[in-house]
């Protein structure tokens, strides 16, 4: 987390340094309109807190925005809503000449929305960006496409893969037609779309975006080893949905040591890509190594997004049918029961990881009653043989008293 620290720190004495230049004062949270919203802003051991930003100035707007998407890349949208609803207020004041700027901000808001897991919000905001957006700057322009990007992920999210798929391949055209085919944003729109493609079943097409995709997001520049780590996770679903668990499983691990060095092992990134790991792991009979990887991805996801998210709720059902494997069934059902229930609440019964769970728990429970059966068909079997030999001993006993005729019975 330390190059998030790091941004954190220097954003935030930019913004000091600007309240000082006009003369604001005031500590406290970051106001969202009268009502003050929690937020603090921590690097190098120090905590700031900002209250009452404002005097009209674009600038201070657009750092409070900045700090808010550093939240963003953080996996921490509570935190980042209170910097973006500071920023909204203050472009509301600046007139029309700012308003792609509100797009801008509202587009931020969705993906914070959608990182607290609250898809059907953050698609709400994502509409009202590109109502503004496609009036301002039109609808073949690269930031538009990276919009429709945003959008696909939340119908993605939802489960709605076919609408995210008709996204991903509206930004890729525009990108490819207004960047070029080898331009690093075309490149991710690709792998987006390669993602949509790996859940709709076509599985090559998936694989070759994503094989295209690898050198140019690769290559020397500005941009972290997290798309790269992203491309390596898309592609090892490719060749897991085909079979290749080999070549997934050693995708996935490169993934888990991507994220861990770019955005560290306590984010969800990463936790994606343990639980990659964990479900091939279970596909190739290693129910152990699965269930360790599952175990890492719980406790990040717990800690970063909370127990009631939507992918923490993904990664209980990945442990209970690690557990299920292991042999500790009745363990495994409590875990999955109450995934299954966060699920329902997260995303609702019919999305297709809510279904997923409940395919899982019926599994494992007639796992568990098979194994029950078996337990008691074996208790019966030595019932039924301790009470022959009983009888057995009985008869010899009676045979050398005397009391039993050995041509009887």
């Amino acid at each position: 987390m330390g190059n998030f620290d790091a941004a954190l720190e220097v954003l935030t004495q930019l913004l000091a340094d600007m309240r000082a230049t006009m003369g604001l004062s005031g500590t406290g949270a970051v106001a969202s309109g009268s009502e003050a919203v929690p937020g603090t802003v921590a690097g190098s051991g120090a905590t700031r807190t900002l209250r009452g930003i404002g005097g009209g100035d674009a600038s201070v707007a657009a750092t409070l925005r900045s700090i808010g998407d550093v939240y963003v890349s953080m996996g921490d949208g509570t935190q980042a809503i209170a910097y973006f609803e500071e920023a909204q207020r203050i472009y509301g004041t600046l007139g029309p000449v700012y308003r792609i700027l509100i797009s801008d901000v509202l587009q931020s808001f969705g993906q914070a929305y959608a990182a607290l897991g609250l898809y059907t919000k953050a698609l709400e905001c994502f509409e009202q960006a590109v109502s503004i957006s496609r009036a301002e700057r039109g609808d073949t322009h690269p930031d538009y496409a990276t919009l429709l990007g945003d959008i696909g992920r939340a119908w993605y999210s939802l489960g709605e893969y076919r609408n995210a798929e008709d996204l991903y391949r509206e930004a890729l055209a525009i990108s490819q037609s207004t960047l070029g085919a080898q331009h690093y944003n075309t490149a991710i729109a690709r792998v987006l779309l390669g993602q949509a493609l790996c859940r709709l079943q076509q599985y090559a097409d998936a694989r070759i975006y994503c094989e295209h995709s690898l050198a140019a997001i690769t290559a020397p520049g500005d941009h972290g080893d997290s798309d790269t780590a992203f491309t390596r996770l898309v592609l090892g679903d490719a060749h897991e949905c085909v079979g290749d668990y080999e070549t997934a499983l050693e995708c996935y691990k490169t993934a888990v040591r991507l994220y861990g060095a770019s955005v560290g092992q306590l984010h969800p990134h990463t936790a994606d890509a343990m639980d990659a790991v964990g479900q091939v792991s279970l596909r190739m009979g290693r129910a152990d190594e699965a269930e360790n990887y599952f175990s890492q991805a719980l406790a990040c996801r717990s800690k970063v997004q909370g127990g009631q998210h939507h992918r923490t709720a993904v990664t209980m059902v990945g442990l209970a049918e690690a557990r299920a494997a292991k042999g500790d069934h009745a363990a495994a059902q409590g875990l999955c029961v109450h995934a299954r229930d966060a699920l329902c609440t997260a995303v609702g019964s019919e999305h297709p990881d809510c279904v997923r769970a409940e395919h899982v728990l019926s599994r494992i429970a007639r796992e568990l009653q098979d194994t029950v059966n078996e337990r008691v068909q074996c208790a019966s079997a030595q019932s039924q043989g301790l009470a022959l030999r009983a009888v057995a001993i009985a008869c010899m006993w009676l045979l050398s008293a005397g009391c039993l005729h050995p041509t009887l019975g």
